[in-house]
């Protein structure tokens, strides 16, 4: 995957001159002098109109003053010709002054305008600077003003053809201004020029014009023009490749308008910020700079602002690998983008949008996308804009198998970025050049443009593309057949990748980055297998196998939010409490086609950022977060010597475009086997998981399970021995039970990365046993009609029970239906009988008087976390469960909705709430449906339910994969612990032996009934 440049910097500062409403209001008579200042308001006809009287040869300069509401200004003559209309771009402050001569007597009328995005009714200040009988020189004064509106009113069209003459304008006036020594206006001038000659692509002088204005508005104390005049500065330097430098200025102006109170341009200031951190690939930051934008943008609305830091965010996330959410925000931003007419704005957006459709091998739906935008900055005349559509569009092409359409973008390309001297852009067109190299087998021509673009990127700091560069090198290397020199360029690029996914405390986040990077870990695994260097792919690969589970780990046992703010640690509460009061509202709505679930997974999207920011900013300040090591991969003698023992022998797998590996570890072996490539595999695995979890007859069953064994585990059966086997999956093998798949039955651990389970054993090292034995949660009490939730209205007393459920009922709550109450829809949550079977025969194995039972009304949320869990040494849950695939958070295991009297309560146990807990079991069973499931993230396997009861301190989970029967699950359960209390097997000796025990009955033989159950984590 390619990285997605960040907006460009002159795109971030230009502002936009607004439209001018026009409306008549009626005159006002005011005694018209020379240093007159007078209050004046603009009602909700959008202008104010007054009437002035003057002589023949009258020199008046006049100025509207804004404050926080921006304006033109209108002098027009007793006939009703503009003599000079004054709209200069300092935005919502500082003067709008008219000057001029006038060449007859009669009333001449000052129109004070506002733009259609100021509020109405707005007041302003009238100021008469200058009201006298014409000198010499006067003309030239009026001439200067003349020339510079003409200038501005030429540049806000935003064309190659009217931009040269606008230049000229410009540097007439300033030499005037200069001349008649009005600093003011001299600043005013030299930011234009600044921005005019920016978008002409000259940043260097752009740059040293916007320094020179800003000292200028400086020594006037103009503060609000001088942060204008940094932020741009702030931007030229972004563009001349020194992204640090232009952070700091962008950090100086946030000073300037923090202290002037100014929220609309503190909020484009944190936009530029944060798209500025996206280029030094820090994506924590940035996603936190804009989202304090879009709260400022929330007291002070702007659709312009607001279009630009939603796109940008996109942009962020786009190269976190959060395609969706990034798709979400460009498609957010492009009607912004229309509705204030900003064409260019919209075309920057459509690149990226384009962009992320070429990430996603969707290259043909992005051309048309991209045609737009090349056609909407050439029109412009905009020479960067144009420059990296064009390497978009060559980067569609090549992927497209065009390359001579994808050469000739590139080539146009590079010469425009290099006419700007935009070095980022120059290095994005070389490595499109690289690309289109290495994918029309061209490698000497993919390493030559490759090393120009490393300098162009090692000069910015851009690490994202270093590793991008790094990585084109090492794959044309590999095809030049030079694997030493591949595997060399391959560990820069991984050094730099390791660096971007460190610089994040936001776990989250650093899961999606390091997901984008896996097709990188998994060449360099492929190319050491090549080099014959077994070990060191198997430790690279460990590398890259679920390293946000190994960092959480290594942080599970230290309590990081001691010393933290307690106003941090409510904010952290209340956000989860909201995140399971929406999640709750939106269950309901998901079943059918309901216009308010878009709402409210908008809304619960929002409060997941927030709660992440949360989260990251505790890891901040916490002082023991701070003293913590992030934990290292194992390498293979590590592995040996920590995690495994004679009788287990390690499988880890790793799924490739063309070929795929399995290496199998023991205590005195290391072996590796070629596998078939990814696509087979997954086609294969899921075959066998839909025939296995729709309960389909052994005739289509079998022969897809051998199949699938034949080439995963088969290639390895000289080896395998009768060994317990511990398994690293990868992608679609995480979901199949390779108890399936084993040639002879043996206990199977499935593993997040041979590292987790050693970090685990690390964090429990030396914990004190649980003083109880079992604790088991089961049969809650889920809906009105259950007759347990009965009351006698009189009495109080709960009704007889007359009737249960289905006996069959699958324990997966995405099966169930809705129910429609006083117009609003709640879930019909069935009971499941045999839960409370199951958990009367469980008790009866363990029969220890410190058991916890909690079944009907004692289900419940508040029950589990009350504490109590933490006392046991082994936790049953057998109850419905709720599996969210897009966000894991959310997922939970379903206990009572109703307390004992009657009331209705949040029964879900959710995975936050998991992950907050503290618990000392050994073992905890989830006795539902597909409890094993989550969201997949490449690299991090299944995120879900699992992980957070790790986190809470469980070495081991037992758990579903698919949905489950209610008997026969009760069953199995029976003989689990049976076989784990009485027998005192091992947890994963003790699912073994009750999966053997259920196929014994014939109508329990399918493995629909006796498969689904896997132990994940720890098998000692």
């Amino acid at each position: 995957m390619f990285p997605t440049a960040p907006f460009p910097a002159v795109f971030a500062v230009m502002a936009m001159l607004p439209g001018m409403l026009w409306s008549q209001v009626g005159a006002s008579n005011i005694d018209w002098r020379a240093g007159l200042q007078v209050e004046r308001s603009i009602d909700k006809s959008g202008s104010d109109r007054l009437s002035i009287p003057l002589a023949t040869h009258s020199f008046v300069r006049i100025q509207a003053v804004q404050n926080g509401a921006d304006f033109a200004v209108t002098l027009r003559d007793p006939q009703g010709r503009a003599l000079l209309q004054a709209d200069s771009i300092n935005g919502r402050y500082g003067p709008e002054t008219v000057v001029a001569v006038t060449e007859s007597t009669g009333d001449y009328t000052l129109e004070v305008k506002a733009s259609d995005a100021v509020d109405l009714p707005t007041r302003y200040l009238l100021r008469v600077v200058e009201l006298r009988a014409a000198k010499p020189g006067d003309d030239d004064t009026a001439a200067a003003h003349r020339a510079y509106a003409e200038a501005i009113q030429l540049w806000a069209q935003h064309t190659a053809s009217a931009r040269p003459a606008a230049i000229k304008k410009l540097e007439s006036s300033l030499a005037s201004f200069l001349a008649f020594h009005d600093r003011y206006m001299q600043g005013l001038a030299l930011y234009s020029v600044g921005m005019a000659v920016a978008e002409s692509g000259d940043y260097g002088q752009a740059q040293a014009s916007f320094h020179n204005a800003a000292e200028l508005f400086h020594a006037l104390s103009c503060t609000h023009e001088e942060g204008d005049a940094v932020n741009a500065e702030a931007g030229a330097f972004d563009v001349l490749g020194e992204p640090r430098k232009a952070l700091r200025y962008y950090q100086q102006a946030l000073g300037l308008f923090r202290a002037s109170g100014d929220h609309p341009s503190e909020a484009l200031l944190l936009n530029n910020i944060g798209w500025t951190q996206t280029t030094l690939a820090d994506w924590q930051a940035a996603l936190g700079s804009y989202r304090d934008s879009l709260s400022l943008l929330g007291q002070s609305p702007n659709d312009l602002v607001a279009a630009r830091v939603l796109a940008n965010m996109g942009v962020a996330y786009r190269a976190l690998g959060e395609n969706d959410q990034a798709e979400t925000l460009f498609n957010q931003s492009l009607p912004l983008w229309s509705r204030v007419g900003d064409h260019r704005g919209e075309a920057t957006t459509l690149g990226a949008l384009a962009n992320l459709y070429i990430g996603e091998n969707q290259a043909a739906k992005a051309v048309p996308v991209l045609d737009r935008a090349v056609a909407t900055w050439r029109s412009s005349g905009d020479k960067r804009g144009l420059a990296e559509a064009l390497a978009f569009t060559a980067r569609a092409q090549a992927a497209l198998g065009h390359f001579d359409a994808a050469r000739a973008a590139e080539a146009e390309s590079l010469e425009l970025t290099r006419a700007v001297h935009d070095r980022r852009l120059t290095g994005i067109a070389l490595a499109e050049m690289a690309r289109t190299g290495l994918l029309s087998a061209h490698p000497d021509k993919a390493v030559e443009a490759s090393e120009q673009a490393l300098i162009e990127f090692r000069a910015i700091g851009d690490r994202a593309y270093q590793a991008l560069s790094l990585e084109t090198i090492a794959r044309a290397e590999r095809d030049r057949g030079n694997l030493p020199a591949a595997r060399q360029r391959m560990e820069e690029a991984l050094r730099l990748t390791e660096e971007n996914r460190g610089a994040s405390n936001n776990e989250q986040l650093r899961a999606s980055f390091f997901a984008t990077r896996q097709d990188s870990y998994a060449f360099y695994v492929d190319l050491l297998m090549h080099l014959g260097d077994t070990e060191a792919a198997l430790q690279a690969n460990e590398s890259s196998r679920a390293r946000s589970l190994l960092d959480m780990l290594a942080v599970s046992g230290t309590d990081i939010r001691e010393g933290v703010d307690p106003k941090l640690m409510a904010r952290e509460r209340d956000l989860s409490d909201r995140l399971n009061a929406k999640g709750a509202r939106l269950l309901p709505l998901l079943s059918r086609d309901d216009p308010q679930a878009a709402a409210l997974n908008a809304e619960i999207r929002d409060l997941q950022s927030e709660y992440q920011d949360v989260e990251t900013a505790i890891r901040a300040a916490s002082p023991r977060y701070a003293a913590l090591t992030q934990p290292a991969p194992l390498t293979v003698a590590e592995i040996r010597r920590q995690v495994l023992d004679p009788d287990t022998l390690l499988l880890e797998y790793s799924l490739g475009e063309k070929t795929s590996w399995l290496w199998t570890v023991g205590a005195d072996q290391l072996h590796a086997f070629k596998l078939p490539a990814r696509s087979a595999i997954e086609a294969q695995a899921t075959k066998v998981y839909e025939l296995s979890a729709t309960h389909r007859p052994a005739a289509e069953l079998d022969p897809a399970v051998r199949k699938l064994s034949a080439m995963v585990l088969a290639p390895a059966a000289s080896v395998l021995g009768n060994k317990r086997l511990a398994i690293v999956a990868d992608g679609a093998l995480q979901r199949i039970p390779f108890a399936l798949l084993a040639p002879t039955p043996r206990e199977i651990a499935m593993l997040g990365s041979a590292s987790a389970i050693a970090a685990l054993r690390t964090q429990l090292d030396g914990r004190a046993p649980a003083p109880k034995l079992l604790a088991v949660f089961a049969d809650p009490v889920f809906d009105s009609s259950d007759p347990r939730a009965r009351f006698d209205p009189n009495a109080g007393a709960q009704l007889a029970v007359a009737e249960m459920p289905d006996s069959s009922a699958s324990r997966l709550l995405d099966h169930l239906g809705v129910t429609q109450t006083g117009g609003d829809a709640r879930l019909r949550i069935p009971r499941l009988p045999f839960t409370s079977q199951e958990a009367e025969a469980i008790l009866k194995v363990a029969h220890d008087p410190s058991d916890f039972k909690a079944t009907g009304f004692e289900a419940s949320r508040a029950e589990a976390l009350s504490g109590v869990l933490g006392q046991y040494r082994y936790l049953h849950f057998a109850t419905h469960g709720y599996l969210d695939t897009e966000r894991p958070e959310l997922s939970a295991l379903v206990l009572s909705q109703f307390d004992s009297e009657g009331r209705p309560v949040d029964g879900f146990l959710r995975v936050n709430d998991i992950y907050n807990s503290r618990l000392a079991a050994d073992l905890v069973v989830l006795s539902a449906c597909q409890t094993g499931l989550g969201k997949e993230v490449r690299g991090e396997g299944l995120m879900g339910l699992t992980r957070a009861f790790m986190y809470a301190g469980v070495p081991r989970v037992i758990v579903s994969l698919w949905g489950v029967d209610d008997r026969a699950t009760a069953e199995l359960m029976a003989a689990f612990y049976r076989s784990l209390l009485r027998d005192h097997k091992r947890p994963s000796e003790a699912l073994l032996a009750a999966q053997q025990e259920l196929r014994k009955h014939k109508e329990w033989q399918s493995p629909y009934y006796w498969a689904a159950f896997v132990q994940q984590g720890d098998w000692k």
